[in-house]
């Protein structure tokens, strides 16, 4: 355990991760973490006067990148234990739903989301609650994909609203029930608001298609076709994109300085690129209005640990 810091000021460098901090002091050269328990171990509300005790720990790793996945794991333990009591054992019997959203809406203040998205999460959860009450469903078992299919009719047709904000009112109930299915375990079965290919086919009563994901056998298959071509270019790009597990838009904002060999590290961050290097396309799809490409990941920031193939792969594309 690590010696406790009376003083803000001796720390070099801080972090915030939900409920773990991350700080350097100028004690050691590796990053620690603290998080705040009582006597029993158990986290408290801050508005009890009871006494608190601080808990100081060395995560025993001095790269920034691998800190931050240790006291992700710490945060996601310490969640647990506070709002999900009762994983090991699901609640039996039917939920209401308003009191879930404001579960829901707690969940996410100690996720790190802002102020505005979690207003703008509750309001159209409640607002399909407000629009489930006078038809006699009050229930979180009350929401089905034809239910939704008949809140989307009455927010295109009554509330003029346009297509694109109807598709936030969508994603607002499917990472609602993402929550109540995943983390509370109040329900079992699939997603009401999952949509795409693999949603629909999960619900055919005979499903034939196999899912839309590569497989690895499929991707050697096409590095050992480009091989037979010669062309080498394919092959070094389908090995980093597989080996590195990019999204699409993270290959397309991808740069050069992001890449750290001697850190074993690939930074996924927010960026502010060159708009005149940037598809007109991606520009309305991927950024922001102020100029802004933040990726979709926890805290708008992902690592992505270099393997041995990914360096050699890198070294050939003279990436460094």
């Amino acid at each position: 355990m690590a010696r406790r810091e009376d003083k803000a000021h001796q720390w070099i460098k801080s972090e915030r991760l939900g409920r773990v901090t991350l700080y350097l002091s100028e004690r050691s050269s590796k990053w620690q973490m603290y998080w705040t328990e009582d006597e029993n171990g158990c986290l408290k509300d801050v508005a009890t006067k009871k006494r608190r005790r601080q808990f100081f720990k060395s995560t025993g790793e001095t790269d920034l990148s691998l800190a931050r996945l240790v006291a992700a794991e710490k945060n996601k333990e310490l969640l647990k234990r506070e709002h999900f009591p009762e994983l090991q054992q699901p609640r039996r019997g039917p939920t209401l739903l308003e009191p879930l959203i404001d579960d829901f809406e707690s969940y996410l203040k100690d996720l790190g989301r802002g102020y505005d998205h979690r207003k703008n999460m509750s309001g159209r959860l409640t607002c399909l609650a407000d629009w489930m009450a006078p038809k006699g469903l009050r229930l979180v078992g009350d929401v089905t994909p034809d239910l939704l299919r008949e809140f989307t009719e009455h927010l295109r047709g009554k509330r003029k609203l346009a297509a694109s904000t109807v598709n936030h009112y969508v994603d607002a109930v499917h990472n609602f029930f993402g929550y109540v299915i995943f983390k509370r375990r109040l329900l079992s079965g699939l997603n009401p608001a999952a949509c795409g290919r693999q949603a629909q086919l999960e619900r055919l009563p005979n499903p034939s298609l196999p899912a839309p994901t590569i497989q690895p056998a499929q991707v050697n298959a096409i590095i050992a076709k480009a091989k037979e071509q010669g062309d080498r270019q394919i092959v070094e790009l389908v090995v980093f994109i597989c080996e590195g597990g990019f999204r699409f838009q993270e290959l397309q904002f991808l740069q050069v300085g992001d890449i750290d060999l001697e850190q074993r590290c690939i930074t996924v961050d927010v960026k502010r690129p060159d708009l005149n290097k940037v598809r007109p396309e991606l520009q309305r799809r991927c950024m922001t209005a102020e100029g802004l490409w933040v990726p979709k990941t926890r805290a708008s920031r992902r690592p992505v640990h270099i393997t041995d193939r990914l360096a050699s792969v890198i070294k050939l594309m003279h990436l460094v």
